[in-house]
């Protein structure tokens, strides 16, 4: 399992450099950079790793202790550091943007979670999703490169003040 995760976070980790930051301002990006980036190099990744998703539910289901583990392995850092790096840059982001008027208030937690649900379920439920919506390989992965830019637009207004 464990290599599966380190080439989970290879995958995704160049393009999510600048949201979880060291909080220094040349590694910031806006809400809507990082949602935008997020989004469209997550669904890149599942694209190629369609079973991924399920993969690591069933597993970390299975041995719900590993989810820590998993953590580190993909993070090379502690999970209270992740969640401090994380939490703590788009905390300030979206309060900034909230007290400029950009943007409702929205814990960050909220905010990750909304995100990842997002862009992880169509991927983990992928058969039950399909036959629901009539799709084949083809018409799903269509449906898929289009969410790239769905997503931060659902987002961005879903967050108007």
């Amino acid at each position: 399992m464990e290599l599966e995760h380190r080439l989970y976070f290879e995958a995704v980790n160049p393009e999510l450099r600048g949201v979880v930051t060291d909080g220094t301002e040349r590694h910031r990006l806006s809400t809507k950079a990082a949602d935008a980036l997020v989004a469209a190099a997550q669904i890149d990744m599942l694209l190629k790793n369609r079973y991924l998703p399920g993969y690591l539910l069933a597993e970390l289901n299975h041995y719900p202790e590993r989810a820590e583990q998993l953590l580190s392995t993909m993070s090379g850092t502690t999970p209270a550091n992740v969640r401090a790096r994380l939490f703590g840059t788009l905390g300030k982001q979206l309060e900034d943007a909230a007290r400029s008027g950009l943007l409702r208030e929205i814990r960050p937690q909220e905010f990750v979670l909304n995100l990842v649900s997002m862009i992880v379920y169509p991927f983990a439920a992928r058969p039950l999703v399909m036959a629901i919506m009539g799709m084949d390989d083809a018409t799903f992965t269509a449906a898929m490169e289009e969410r790239k830019k769905e997503i931060p637009a659902f987002f961005l207004s879903a967050l108007r003040p």
